[in-house]
């Protein structure tokens, strides 16, 4: 428990309160900027496999979570405490325990033999064959089968499993104890990925960084996404329904609609207000019904054009890829948040099919300048020297516009380019 405390005190910008429906969340203490790094934090465990492994069975890498977890001399604290931390009152109700029985069961049975080798017990009952201690050294009782089919639900339902830009063909699945307080919207206000910072080397112990993809008010609850936005209300529900076991009851769920209108780009205003008005002519007296046409029609039209762009790209139809790849911007702008990972993603498409159609120079800019802002929210300021991306740059001490991710490519920076070019900011002149 003293691990979990140490984590949220340690929180700066957010704290965790209850939200009503949601048991604990994390709040901002304080307004935050989009682009503005929220938390960074190192895994309580972690493992890395390819991202085509094949397990045992569904729960496997939970069950290796829960394995390092309790491989500590206090494991029965660590289990005590991550249960009232996460699950208080250990909510036997909750739909997991009887979606996934089985397999609950059955590595809640492997925990405890590797807990206890001494004894046995059978996966239905908390009574093992064979006398166990009442109490381990600290004197925290020993955790039961229960307990550990708990603690199993609890890492299902608040773990990682992230990919990492260093490393494409492997996953990272990790607890990580401040951000598995972090809440679900399909109007999300921040994102998460792993720091390239932090696997340089190897994909080891990877830090995961937190980070406002829009502004948020003091109060207001830190809210990522657990799934593809890009899809349609009942879509998503159905999906966090079936992975998370909770019915989506955000602003967008409710009412049905894209995130965001107007999209930043004037022919997609356009297109939207055009949207908006067939919505609410379509809604009536019958709004929600509206909505979801309005939604299920963007979502649509976004993946048939999105298969467009990439089969005309195969087919060396390079004007019609550009084409395509614009409107799944400009689609995608109704759907994801402006500085959403998936939105630079759309643009570096962009750029890159009009420069194959050889595009004007004003149009390769413009799609340049998007995926640079909208990167830079997501994602952060990136080292001059070797373009990864920061959370904690060191800014040149002289222009203080450059950042460097270490001293050591602040001086290759500065010997090979940045000597000739760095200027002092210019003093503003006083009244």
């Amino acid at each position: 428990m003293e691990d979990v405390v140490a984590a949220i005190a340690e929180l700066k910008n957010v704290e965790v309160r209850e939200i009503a429906g949601k048991r604990k969340g994390l709040v901002a203490t304080m307004p935050i900027k989009a682009g503005t790094p929220i938390l960074s934090e190192k895994p309580a465990v972690c493992f890395s496999a390819p991202a085509n492994k094949k397990f045992k069975n569904a729960g496997e890498p939970n069950f290796v979570l829960a394995k390092s977890l309790l491989s500590r001399p206090d494991a029965d604290s660590v289990g005590f405490g991550l249960l009232n931390a996460y699950m208080p009152g250990h909510d036997p109700d909750h739909p997991i325990f009887q979606d996934r029985k089985d397999i609950l069961d059955e590595d809640a049975q492997r925990l405890f033999q590797f807990l206890h080798p001494e004894a046995t017990a059978h996966p239905a009952s908390d009574a093992p064959s064979q006398p166990q201690p009442t109490e381990n050294a600290d004197g925290v009782e020993p955790l039961s089968l229960d307990d550990l089919r708990q603690l199993l639900a609890v890492i299902h339902l608040n773990s990682f499993a992230l990919s990492s830009e260093r490393f494409p063909g492997m996953t990272t699945y990790g607890f990580y104890l401040r951000m598995a307080f972090c809440n679900h919207s399909c109007r999300p206000n921040a994102c998460q990925y792993i720091d390239p910072n932090s696997t340089r080397a190897r994909l080891n112990s990877p830090s995961i960084v937190l980070r406002a993809v829009s502004d948020i008010a003091e109060g207001e609850e830190v809210c990522i996404s657990y799934i593809e936005l890009m899809d349609t209300t009942p879509e998503r529900r159905e999906a966090l329904q079936e992975l998370y076991y909770f019915t989506c009851q955000c602003p967008r769920c409710e009412r049905a609609l894209p995130l965001h209108l107007p999209s930043s780009s004037p022919s997609a205003e356009k297109k939207t207000k055009a949207d908006d008005a067939t919505a609410t002519a379509t809604a009536g007296d019958g709004e929600e019904e509206g909505s979801l046409a309005l939604e299920t029609r963007v979502v649509e039209e976004f993946r048939a054009t999105l298969q467009a762009a990439n089969d005309k790209a195969k087919a060396k139809d390079m004007k019609g890829s550009m084409l395509a790849w614009g409107r799944c911007a400009e689609l995608g702008e109704r759907i994801y948040p402006s500085n959403w990972p998936t939105m630079a993603t759309l643009y570096k498409h962009a750029h890159t099919a009009a420069k194959a159609a050889g595009a004007n120079p004003f149009v390769l800019e413009a799609w340049k300048q998007r995926f640079n802002e909208a990167r830079r929210k997501c994602r952060g300021p990136q080292c001059a020297a070797c373009n990864c991306f920061l959370t904690g740059p060191l800014l040149c001490g002289r222009c203080r516009q450059v950042a460097y991710c270490s001293s050591e490519c602040q001086r290759q920076h500065w010997k090979a380019a940045h000597k000739r070019e760095c200027k002092p900011p210019a003093k503003v002149p006083d009244n």
